[in-house]
């Protein structure tokens, strides 16, 4: 699929639900979501030019096993900037991330998954209460950093009972 030179605002749910895909998504915008605005999963995606403008969970989420490539990336004002869960990886050129509760998000949520991933070069933070949150086992590369996991049950933490 090509998403391209869209406009998303004021979804109930998920703005876009890309489910067991292949494809692109580009110079489309996010505003207003009550859930997740990009949530992906099992999914290879390519995002280009995306901007995400108060999502009620997470600007882009990513999970079981997806993959996404993204290059110029804005979020503003999620719970969650960018999440990556369940044996995922998010590679990600060139991101600004502002007034999220967690800039970026790297856990296992479902038991027959694993670890996940992210790997950011770029990536810009701008008053956020957490610029990240990585469970053990999980792994975030940040701008050249290795980012070391040392969080027991992230999910359970971000979303309590």
């Amino acid at each position: 699929f090509e998403i391209k030179n869209s406009f998303f605002e004021n979804c109930f749910s998920d703005c876009l639900d890309v489910d067991f895909g292949k494809g692109i998504i580009e110079s489309s915008s996010f505003t207003n979501c009550s859930n997740d605005c990009v949530d992906i999963s099992g999914a290879n995606v390519s995002l280009s030019k995306i901007e995400v403008i108060g999502a009620g969970d997470k600007g882009i989420s990513l999970g079981e096993k997806g993959y996404i490539l993204g290059e110029d990336i804005r979020v503003d004002q999620a719970y969650i900037g960018i999440a990556s869960k369940d044996l995922s990886m998010a590679e990600i050129n060139g991101a600004n991330i502002s007034n999220c509760k967690y800039g970026l998000a790297i856990y296992q949520k479902k038991s027959e998954f694993g670890s996940a991933g992210i790997r950011a070069f770029e990536t810009n933070f701008y008053s956020n209460k957490n610029d990240y949150f990585v469970e053990k086992k999980s792994d975030l590369l940040l701008n050249e950093k290795i980012i070391i996991g040392n969080e027991e049950k992230v999910y359970t933490k971000l979303y309590p009972l």
